[in-house]
C-alpha cells in the first residue's frame, strides 16, 4: 500500500509539473492582454495626445479669412477734403460745427469708431437712429437732428439753408460735412461782428455779393460773424448724415 500511494503521488507531480511547463510556454508565445505594457496603435486622433492638423481653413485657423466683399471692410480716410465743383446734390455743399448734442438724443457712442462708412452702417442697424454722426474721435448715432442747433453754418452761394440744414434730413442731400477749415479766398466784404445776426441774413450778403466773386459763405453765432469767400474750398473733420443711401452712392 505504501508503494501504490508512492507511485500515485509521483504520476500526480510529473501530470501537474507538465502541465505548468505548457502553461509558461503559452505566456511567453502569447502578448497583450497578459503582458505588462499595452501594445502602442498605429491610428492617431483621438489616441494620440496632439490631435491632428486639419488641412481646412476657418475657423479653425487663427486669422479669418479675409472677406472679399466690400464694407465694413472698407475704410474712409479721414479728414474729407473739398473743393468747388458742381454736384447734384446742391445741400451737401452746406457745413455745420460748433454742434450742441442734446443727451435725450443719443443712441449709442463710441470712441472705437473712426470711418465714416462703419459709423453709417451701425446706423443703420439702429431701429431708431435717423442720423449717424462722425468724428474725427467717435461715432454717434442719434434720434433727432441735431444740425439746426449747430453755430457755426456755411453754405454755397445759390443754397437755401431753410431747406438743407433746417429741414433736409433724406438722401445724400441729408449728408453735411461737420467741423471745417475753410481755404476759400476772402474777399474782404466781411461786415463787422455784430452787424449780421443770422446766417440767414450772412446768407443773403453773400448772393448780393455774388457778382463780386462770392461763392460760399460761413456764419459764427457766438461771434455774430459772416466771412463771405471766393470757393467752397475747406478740410472736413466730421459728417453726419442718413444710414441711407451708401455714402459712396452720394
Amino acid at each position: 500500500l505504501v508503494f501504490q500511494a508512492t507511485l500515485v503521488a509521483i504520476i500526480t507531480w510529473q501530470i501537474c509539473y507538465a502541465l505548468r511547463q505548457n502553461l509558461d510556454t503559452e505566456q511567453t508565445s502569447t502578448g497583450y492582454p497578459w503582458t505588462t505594457g499595452r501594445p502602442k496603435t498605429t491610428t492617431g486622433y483621438p489616441w494620440t495626445t496632439g490631435r491632428p492638423k486639419p488641412t481646412t481653413g476657418y475657423p479653425w485657423t487663427t486669422a479669418r479669412p479675409t472677406r472679399t466683399t466690400g464694407y465694413p471692410m472698407s475704410s474712409t480716410v479721414h479728414p474729407r477734403t473739398t473743393t468747388t465743383a458742381a454736384s447734384k446734390y446742391p445741400c451737401s455743399e452746406f457745413t455745420v460745427g460748433n454742434c450742441y448734442i442734446d443727451y435725450d438724443s443719443l443712441l449709442w457712442s463710441s470712441s472705437q469708431v473712426h470711418d465714416n462708412d462703419l459709423c453709417q452702417y451701425t446706423c443703420s442697424n439702429f431701429m431708431h437712429c435717423l442720423l449717424f454722426r462722425q468724428t474725427d474721435s467717435y461715432c454717434q448715432l442719434l434720434r433727432d437732428d441735431f444740425r439746426p442747433n449747430c453755430k457755426i453754418v456755411g453754405g454755397p452761394v445759390d443754397g437755401s439753408i431753410a431747406e438743407c440744414v433746417n429741414s433736409n434730413t433724406d438722401g445724400c442731400n441729408g449728408m453735411l460735412e461737420e467741423d471745417c477749415y475753410y481755404n476759400g479766398r476772402n474777399l474782404g466784404l466781411d461786415p463787422p461782428a455784430g452787424e449780421v445776426v443770422t446766417a440767414y441774413e450772412c446768407e443773403a450778403l453773400c448772393h448780393g455779393f455774388k457778382e463780386l466773386g462770392c461763392r460760399y459763405w460761413v456764419f459764427d453765432a457766438d461771434r455774430e460773424s459772416c466771412q463771405l469767400l471766393a470757393s467752397s474750398s475747406r478740410r472736413c473733420y466730421g459728417l453726419s448724415g442718413p444710414h441711407y443711401p451708401e455714402l459712396s452712392d452720394c
